[in-house]
């Protein structure tokens, strides 16, 4: 863990997403989740290639091709896209995560920073969180969840009285 108890790698992706943020944007936290459940182009076009394939070798080799491991994972990758959020002083800002190699790497939206608070209830699921931001649902485990409030929130003073 870093000096503000954040791993290497969300380091990292901290940076990428300050490269590729808006200019000007001071990010405070960044966090990944999924995005909700969608049919994409490149899933269309994933599945109909491998369904051209298919027919080509049944009809020319008679041998039948069956999905491997990485054909089903690029799909899953697909359906639920990884999702950036970084917190700005005014902004919550949403990134496409690369499914390569995890990083930020296109700013997909920027809405306000009151869709991000603790007043916003998001659905909570056990051990993840749902939140609305803009136009897109983002799914982001509960201590990522939390550890962006920090960030925004800050922790309640007591007043000795």
């Amino acid at each position: 863990m870093g000096p503000h108890g954040i791993s290497k790698r969300q380091h990292k992706k901290l940076d990428a997403a300050r490269r590729v943020a808006e200019p000007g944007s001071e990010i405070l936290a960044y966090g990944t989740g999924s995005g909700h459940a969608r049919m994409s182009r490149g899933l269309v076009g994933l599945v109909v290639g491998f369904a051209v394939l298919f027919v080509v070798l049944l009809v020319a080799v008679h041998v039948v091709l069956i999905p491997g491991v990485v054909l089903v994972v690029l799909a899953i990758a697909l359906i639920r896209p990884k999702r950036g959020v970084a917190l700005t002083p005014d902004a919550v800002l949403v990134f496409h995560e690369s499914m390569w190699n995890g990083k930020p790497n296109r700013l997909i939206l920027s809405t306000s920073a009151d869709s991000f608070s603790a007043s916003n209830a998001p659905s909570t699921g056990g051990s993840r969180v749902s939140v609305l931001l803009g136009t897109e649902r983002v799914t982001l485990k509960t201590n990522e969840y939390e550890r962006l409030l920090r960030a925004v929130v800050p922790p309640a003073v007591e007043h000795s009285g």
